[in-house]
């Protein structure tokens, strides 16, 4: 059976131009010529046909390689950068860590002073029902308001003091695309 230039590039799906450049190129002559139309036998149509299987083959071998080397360093890139923000987060954890121990040291010393005072407290409420004069019992509560109102200005202080220094440390953290395009 033979098959014109244009039957031979519609069954490869290919230009019939790139097929009759192959067969000029090698010097393939036409089995028969009718109308002016060249037509070709199974065997040049099968010669044809294996040349272009093997530089498609050829390419497509190429390009999957190709393809498969650029994975492969997108890969190794993307897990170094993985490892590298796990590494900054794990630092950033253990920094927050040690915050919040030192946090929960210092609320434990406040505790501790607002106990006494309340003891205190206690102690003094118990003197003044034993029967202190009145002038006593208004200097203890003066000195208990006092006392009150000290602890309360040393706590304000010592909250806002923390708030600073969060406030410090959050503006020293900075994500990583922060870092990156320093914004």
């Amino acid at each position: 059976m033979t098959k014109t230039i244009k039957q031979i590039a519609d069954e490869l799906k290919m230009p019939k131009q790139k097929i009759y450049r192959y067969i000029k190129k090698n010097r393939i002559k036409e089995s028969h010529q009718k109308n002016g139309v060249m037509y070709y036998n199974e065997t040049v149509i099968n010669a044809i046909k294996s040349a272009f299987e093997e530089k498609s083959t050829s390419i497509e071998a190429h390009q999957e390689s190709h393809q498969n080397s650029i994975n492969e360093v997108v890969n190794v890139a993307v897990i170094e950068l993985l490892k590298n923000e796990l590494e900054y987060k794990n630092e950033q954890i253990k920094v927050l860590q040690l915050e919040l121990k030192e946090e929960r040291e210092h609320n434990r010393e406040i505790d501790k002073k607002l106990l006494d005072t309340l003891t205190k407290l206690a102690e003094s409420q118990t003197a003044l029902t034993a029967g202190q004069t009145a002038e006593k019992q208004k200097a203890l509560v003066e000195k208990m308001a006092e006392v009150k109102e000290k602890q309360q200005e040393e706590t304000t202080q010592i909250i806002i003091d923390a708030d600073i220094e969060k406030t410090d440390t959050e503006k020293e953290k900075k994500g990583f695309f922060k870092r990156m395009f320093n914004k």
